[in-house]
């Protein structure tokens, strides 16, 4: 069965669960069992990632936990309103960790419980260099990857409509002559992630220091064969040893002078390269 997400404002009270596009209502009333996921000592709760989604009468709704400080169990309600799940689907991550799933149905779901191992993976290096600094309009950033697993909504049933971004590894800051170095998981040794009918990329993004807003999507201009149809990069164990990327902003039409008025980008600053 294929999942279709009817266009309706979501918000589901997890630790915290936030809707999937955006939208902020007051929380429905939820009488169903809570899902536990558990967490081993050596996993910092801060920065652990959860997406999930439900299916029931109710049809479907999807949802992701905002991460605590210091909490050994995370939990949600398998239901929406006062209708409960039928199936219940989750995407996990957690810092050096490979990524985990969970798929609960019939009876798993009277004790939902899922207790998370975390599977080590080795990181990768990715040195690169930004061009096209202009395209910042000045501002300073902070550097960090995000693991975009495509394969996730054929996992969660959804023809389609959410998306599903996981951050890997630490923020770094480009220097002076505009060189950076990350570290990310090396998800090709992931035997989920790096499956062969697990598509999946990395792409890097650009945040403001001051106020964390996403500044940009940083595209890899050469070499090419790095470099995925949307603008990732391919998921590689080894990567060349400078990969060069140009600014793609995230919201040039928001961008303002010191004197308020709009900044009118050039057509290429959009996304060209």
């Amino acid at each position: 069965m294929r999942l279709h997400l009817a266009p309706l404002a979501r918000y589901a009270v997890v630790v915290t669960a936030s809707a999937c596009w955006g939208q902020v209502v007051q929380a429905p009333v939820n009488p169903g069992r809570n899902v536990e996921i558990k967490l081993p000592s050596n996993v910092s709760s801060e920065g652990f990632f959860i997406r999930y989604c439900l299916t029931g009468e109710f049809g479907g709704y999807c949802g992701w936990v905002q991460p605590q400080r210091n909490v050994r169990v995370y939990t949600f309600n398998a239901a929406y309103g006062r209708r409960p799940a039928t199936r219940v689907r989750a995407v996990l991550y957690a810092q050096g960790c490979a990524v985990e799933t969970f798929d609960f149905s019939g009876t798993e779901l009277h004790d939902p419980s899922y207790s998370f191992a975390c599977r080590p993976l080795p990181v990768v290096p990715i040195d690169g260099i930004v061009t096209r600094v202009d395209r910042l309009y000045g501002r300073r950033v902070g550097l960090r990857a995000r693991y975009i697993p495509y394969w996730a909504e054929s996992f969660f049933g959804i023809a389609e409509g959410i998306g599903t971004m996981i951050p890997v590894g630490d923020l770094a800051y480009p220097t002076a002559d505009n060189h950076f170095r990350l570290f990310v998981p090396d998800f090709s040794q992931d035997s989920l992630a790096g499956a062969a009918d697990r598509p999946g990329a990395l792409e890097i993004w650009a945040t403001d220091r001051i106020n964390g807003a996403t500044v940009a999507l940083l595209i890899p201009t050469s070499p090419m064969d790095v470099k995925i149809k949307m603008g990732g990069l391919k998921i590689r164990s080894k990567y060349p040893p400078e990969l060069v990327f140009a600014p793609c902003l995230a919201n040039p039409s928001q961008l303002h002078d010191s004197f308020g008025f709009a900044l009118r980008p050039g057509a290429d600053d959009a996304c060209g390269h």
